[in-house]
């Protein structure tokens, strides 16, 4: 299922060449003073680019590429690392991995929540289902790798903390 995203470009006085991480460079907080208060599908939006799937995870920047996760699945089987323009919104590239452990789908839970990362070299996105993937800024795989949850979701009721 295609979903759209709307990618608000603040009028910043300079645009940053980075925003590597959520919160930007150094966990930095946006000055309130630059934020649009009102938008809508056609008011303070530079473009919209349609997805796959649902996604919550912040968008990062570097350069000329803004980087996105989303997950697809009534039990989150597909997970997705895109790379759109900046400049427009257009696809530039998509890697996809399956999910390692699957988990239903539910307007309780995440999908897709944990923003990526990117450096100068990298892209690097971690899947609450498991999945880790790690590219170039070309969208080349340079290595995948699976964290299991079943270690924790197995231990001992003893062993859980009450909050």
């Amino acid at each position: 299922m295609n979903v759209s995203i709307l990618l608000m470009i603040c009028s910043l006085a300079a645009p940053p060449d980075a925003w590597p991480s959520f919160l930007g460079q150094g966990a930095s907080k946006i000055d309130p003073a630059t934020i649009p208060l009102t938008w809508s599908p056609t008011e303070n939006i530079a473009w919209q680019a349609k997805l796959p799937g649902k996604g919550q995870s912040s968008p990062v920047i570097w350069g000329d590429r803004v980087f996105v996760t989303a997950i697809e699945g009534t039990m989150k089987e597909k997970c997705y690392l895109i790379a759109l323009s900046l400049d427009n919104g257009q696809e530039l590239w998509r890697q996809t991995i399956e999910s390692p452990q699957t988990v239903r789908s539910t307007y309780t839970q995440s999908r897709a929540a944990p923003t990526p990362v990117v450096d100068g070299d990298h892209v690097y996105a971690f899947f609450e289902t498991g999945g880790v993937i790690a590219t170039d800024h070309s969208g080349k795989r340079l290595w995948q790798r699976v964290l299991r949850r079943s270690a924790v979701l197995s231990l001992p009721a003893e062993w859980l903390i009450a909050v």
